[in-house]
């Protein structure tokens, strides 16, 4: 992870795990990504009569991603975007860093077979230079907390 920061306040950046060393972006706010194991309820017929229902942990599922307020002059998203709205199967594995305000790692998220569900918006601030990318939603197959 590199130590540029375009913003003081930024406390998260998002890294491609094909291009290690490289983040895509970075983000003053990340939503989602809880996780659930959907609960099925089944009947268990006693042999002396009556029931009693037991519960069955089955498919995990997760909630999608959203990375809001970025600040990037790489057009990695929009590109890998345009290729899903077109058609082209293109799912990849990243890292979501959390790190302090000096730069210190406070928590990794490895996400599985991402992509990018939605894209929105465009804002410029012509004195800073700066390309904001409003937000981009991205759905994971599986995330793993590593730190």
């Amino acid at each position: 992870m590199t130590d540029k920061t375009p913003y003081l306040e930024k406390n998260f950046a998002i890294e491609l795990t094909t291009r290690a060393g490289e983040p895509l972006g970075y983000f003053s706010t990340i939503t989602g990504g809880s996780m659930s194991i959907v609960v099925v309820e089944h009947t268990l017929m006693q042999d002396k009569g009556g029931s009693r229902g037991i519960y069955i942990p089955t498919c995990t599922s997760f909630e999608p991603v959203t990375l809001s307020f970025g600040v990037t002059d790489n057009m990695g998203f929009w590109k890998w975007w345009g290729e899903m709205a077109n058609g082209k199967r293109n799912r990849i594995d990243i890292s979501i860093f959390a790190t302090d305000p000096k730069g210190d790692l406070k928590g990794q998220w490895n996400l599985e077979d991402v992509w990018p569900s939605r894209i929105s918006g465009f804002r410029f601030d012509v004195d800073s230079g700066n390309y904001l990318l409003a937000s981009v939603t991205l759905v994971a197959e599986n995330i793993e907390r590593v730190k």
